[in-house]
């Protein structure tokens, strides 16, 4: 009897120990491929920030009013490149013609940093330094332009509103300080906007990559 039971127990010792291994083998792929399962739907519920957010923002703006008199178009093209989770920063660019009794053209530039509140990049203030260039016909007959450069900062609240994933609206309202001078400069200032406040006004349609 002793001797079956020492020739059983050589036979079946190995065999439930590699039954062991075999039951700690598939507990610990179990474990693994139930932490890859949580870690893929985190990943889906949980999007990262810097792929809900667009790196990129092309914006375009244009206006044409009519008055009794005379017509105002505007055309401004800007970008806006996010830095982080709270700041981008941008450049905008407008053209604006009145033909009016003076036929005045204006361009300007406008580099500036943009703060956002909120990671989603939806509520923001800005600052800005806007230089511009202003040509003035007033009928002369030779036809020559009085032409004024103005240099300003500035401060703009706002917000962006999504359309969809890739267009948004970008509206915001801001006031800016400038300091206008003849071009080339000249010793009286009767001249139309020498320094003072002025308001900006920000309708923008983006397009996001």
């Amino acid at each position: 009897m002793k001797t079956l039971l020492c020739f059983l127990s050589i036979f079946l010792l190995p065999l439930l120990m590699n039954a062991q291994e075999v039951i700690l083998t598939v507990n610990k792929d179990t474990t693994t491929l139930r932490k890859n399962t949580v870690n893929i739907i985190d990943g889906v519920i949980d999007k990262p920030f810097k792929n809900s957010v667009p790196n990129n923002i092309i914006k375009i703006a244009g206006f044409l009013v009519f008055g009794p008199e005379s017509g105002v178009g505007i055309v401004s093209l800007g970008y806006e490149r996010r830095i982080n989770e709270h700041y981008s920063y941008e450049l905008v660019g407008s053209i604006c013609s009145d033909n009016a009794f003076n036929k005045t053209d204006v361009y300007s530039i406008r580099p500036g940093v943009k703060y956002y509140y909120t990671e989603n990049h939806i509520p923001y203030v800005s600052l800005f330094f806007r230089y511009q260039q202003n040509k003035y016909n007033n009928e002369d007959p030779s036809g020559q332009f009085s032409k004024v450069k103005g240099f300003g900062l500035g401060v703009m609240m706002g917000t962006v509103l999504d359309i969809s994933r890739i267009v948004k609206f970008d509206i915001g309202f801001g006031i800016f300080y400038s300091y206008r001078t003849p071009i080339p400069p000249k010793s009286d200032d009767n001249y139309f906007f020498v320094r003072g406040l002025y308001l900006l006004p920000r309708i923008h349609l983006g397009f996001c990559f």
